[in-house]
Parts: structure tokens; sequence; C-alpha cells
């Protein structure tokens, strides 16, 4: 009797200690956390492919259409309220249907926002109503458009547009305006002359490119045809050779810092440092040939 009393105590202890550790350890209570909303969801959206780690984007479809969750709001009160330790998931489709609806075109237009993905993105709805829509723009990348909610970002489908009743040039262009608004201006790197960094990490950092026109006076009176680099979602940089005495060594710069980023981040977008000029957007490979 007294050795059972003995296990039952440890047991708790044990329980209690492991509770303690989850709270006071951020990174593994996170993994819990979506564990169990990555289970619940698969279980109430079997054919949903719930993609990445990240609490504040973590990619998946509710059955209307990629979103993008952010669920660093639900994780506080998951770690604080016992009460969400089940049906975390019917809890959080609760809250969202009381937030934002996506509506008309009109209501949201403010929130409208593009961004650069890879061309495939969305390739699993092919020939759905339901597949984003997008735009090329060179390489194997496109633009797309988001709806911003402050717990999801919704990407526009052709369902959307045919239910608006309204044109992709039309949603375009409401887009650049709002991108252009949330906009500040780079920061010139330390020791990279002429080089300057969009570093804003609101998702939208290298879809700045699409504004350039009107972002030349920030990049030190930009003129064509310029060098830059996308290497993830979250970066643009800009390379401004005016007044540079040689250009060998930022460029190569530019080229090593481009490779890296591309490489180390899950949000890649482009390896290579391009040229935007006359001709339009061009491969540094490219525009070396040509000139």
């Amino acid at each position: 009797m007294k050795r059972s009393y003995v296990i039952i105590v440890l047991m708790v202890a044990l329980a209690a200690a492991a509770l303690l550790w989850l709270r006071e350890n951020p990174d593994a209570n996170a993994n819990a956390f979506q564990r169990q909303f990555k289970k619940e969801l698969a279980a109430l959206y079997p054919y949903s492919k719930v993609q990445g780690n990240d609490l504040s984007s973590l990619e998946c479809d509710l059955g209307n259409g990629l979103m993008l969750l952010n669920l660093e709001s639900l994780f506080k009160a998951w770690r604080h309220d016992p009460k969400l330790r089940d049906n975390l998931v019917t809890h959080y489709l609760t809250v969202l249907s009381k937030s934002q609806n996506i509506g008309q075109y009109k209501l949201v237009a403010a929130r409208v926002f593009p961004q650069i993905r890879p061309a495939s993105f969305g390739a699993v709805y092919s020939g759905s109503d339901l597949a984003p829509v997008s735009m090329e723009l060179f390489g194997n990348l496109a633009v797309f458009y988001v709806v911003e909610f402050p717990d999801r970002t919704v990407y526009l489908t052709h369902k959307h547009l045919s239910d608006w009743r309204v044109t992709l040039p039309t949603v375009h262009e409401g887009a650049l305006a709002n991108l252009l608004k949330r906009t500040r201006k780079p920061a010139l790197l330390k020791g990279s002359p002429g080089l300057y960094a969009y570093l804003q990490g609101d998702g939208y950092d290298a879809t700045r490119i699409l504004i350039v026109d009107e972002l030349k006076a920030s990049c030190g009176n930009l003129q064509q045809p310029f060098y830059f680099a996308v290497p993830h979602r979250d970066a643009l940089y800009i390379l401004n050779t005016a007044g540079l005495n040689n250009i060998t060594a930022p460029l190569n710069k530019l080229e090593a810092l481009t490779r890296h980023l591309y490489r180390s981040s899950h949000r890649f977008l482009c390896p290579e440092v391009m040229v935007y000029g006359a001709d339009g957007y061009l491969t540094l490979e490219d525009y070396r040939a040509q000139h």
C-alpha cells in the first residue's frame, strides 16, 4: 500500500513538473499547441493540407481556398485556459465566424495587398474556381493577392472576383496603392555603399519591387537599369550604382547575400540577382550577355 502511494505521488510530481516545464518552455509549448491544432483540423477537414510552423502564418484550407491563419492570440489563450485543451479548432472557427467577413470588394478593398510567391503556389486548385488569382512576374514567380484580417490572410480566388464582378487589373491597381501607403523608407546598409534594403517584415517586402518607380527618390534617386534581389518574401535589396567607382565588390556582396538568404528561408523566392531596366526584368547573367 505504501509503495503504491509513493508511486502515485511520484507520478503526480512528474506530471506537475512536465506542466511547469511546458509553461516555461515556449518552444515546446508552441509545438504541442500546433500538433493539437493540426490534428483537430485534419479531423474536421481531411483534404486540407496544413503547411508551415509559423504561428503568425499557418497555411491551410478551410473549404473556401487557401489562407494563412494567425494563431498567436489563440496560442496565448490556449496556454492559460484549460477549456481549450479540447475542441481547439472548433473554438477557433466559432471566433473566426464572428470576425470580419470577406464580404463585397468595396468593403475589403483597403485590405487587399499583392504578394509575390512561386507561380506553383495553389497549383493543387488548378482548373477550380478556388484557384488563387495571379499575374506572372519573372522566372517562376507570380503576383498573388490577399485580403488581410487580424486573425487570417485570405488569398483571392477566381470565385471571389467572379462574385464581386471585379477584374484582376482593378484588384492589382488597388493592391499596389495599398502597398505604397504602407511602405516606409528603406535602410541604407552600413558598409555597403548604394545597397538599400526593404525589411519591414510584413510579408510584402519582395513585392515592393512592383512599386519601385514610386520609391526611386528614397533609394538615392534611383535610375534604370539597376540591380535588385528578392531572395525571399521578407526582403528586397536594391543596389544603386550611381556614384560608385567600382561596382564589382558591392555586386558580388549582393550575389552572396542573395544566395545565402534564399537557401536559409522557407519563404524563398529567387536565388539570383536581377536587373530592372527598359527591357523589363532580366537575370544578371542575361543582362551581362546583352551588354
